[in-house]
């Protein structure tokens, strides 16, 4: 999946474009690593891809 900054993402769809589970996902949101909005009723939680696209540049330093 292609990485559009302006769009938000699943779950589901983050690990798509970084290429990692889900489990991992939730890691590296639970870890502070990649910011993460819940919608309000505990387990709706969208990403945007300006935030991804963030963590990626994180992790190339």
């Amino acid at each position: 999946m292609e990485l559009i900054e302006s769009r938000v993402y699943t779950r589901e769809q983050a690990a798509d474009v970084l290429q990692v589970s889900i489990a991992s996902i939730d890691r590296y949101i639970r870890e502070g690593r990649l910011p993460a909005a819940n919608l309000g009723d505990g387990r709706t939680i969208r990403i945007t891809g300006k935030d991804i696209a963030a963590f990626i540049e994180s992790c190339k330093q």
